[in-house]
């Protein structure tokens, strides 16, 4: 069973817990050290001004209340990496842009591409990936060829994945011998 005063004390199975924000902060024997903690949590989040969200311009620097400083992230190849925290804003955007000048560009930006042909079947541009992505249609199934960077690679990657997999299909029809049959009048007789 819990007991709880007004403040963040609580009793649980005979200790007194204290919880700010709903985060515990310790656990403690006597309740005197549990409210004595309490109010010098109290003590120390009061002095602190929160800055206003709306002073954020950059995405990757945000106010951590928990441990009262701006924190600095990055993300490069879909992980997030903390690169610190720091006292004052001014200290994590110094920090964020001194990190990205001196980081490479591992991903070049999404650019629409600029060798388009005209459009060929199976081959298509994903803006998502960056690149052209081929496709090879043997009878009515699709199959994957792959990513590639030019239009031009993926329509020759296409053309031998279709002369592997389907050489038959790629053979312009043949003309079935002709048979010579005797003329109807040959062979009347005989019915």
């Amino acid at each position: 069973m819990e007991n709880s005063n007004n403040n963040g004390v609580h009793q649980v199975a005979g200790l007194f817990v204290v919880i700010y924000n709903n985060e515990v902060i310790c656990a403690r024997t006597s309740l005197a050290d549990a409210e004595a903690i309490y109010s010098s949590t109290l003590e120390k989040h009061a002095a602190v001004e929160y800055p206003a969200h709306d002073t954020q311009d950059y995405r990757n620097i945000k106010w951590i209340p928990r441990i009262n400083r701006w924190q600095v992230r990055t993300s490069q190849g879909g992980k997030q990496k903390i690169l610190g925290s720091y006292k004052t804003q001014a200290d994590a955007v110094a920090a964020y842009t001194t990190a990205m000048r001196a980081a490479p560009i591992l991903v070049k930006p999404v650019t629409p591409p600029t060798d388009a042909t005209q459009p060929v079947r199976g081959i298509k541009w994903r803006r998502d990936l960056n690149r052209w992505v081929a496709h090879a249609y043997v009878g009515r199934k699709k199959h994957y060829v792959g990513r590639f960077r030019t239009q031009a690679e993926a329509i020759t990657a296409q053309k031998r994945y279709l002369e592997i997999k389907a050489p038959y299909k790629q053979e312009p029809e043949q003309e079935l011998p002709s048979i010579d049959r005797p003329a109807y009048e040959d062979y009347k007789d005989l019915l």
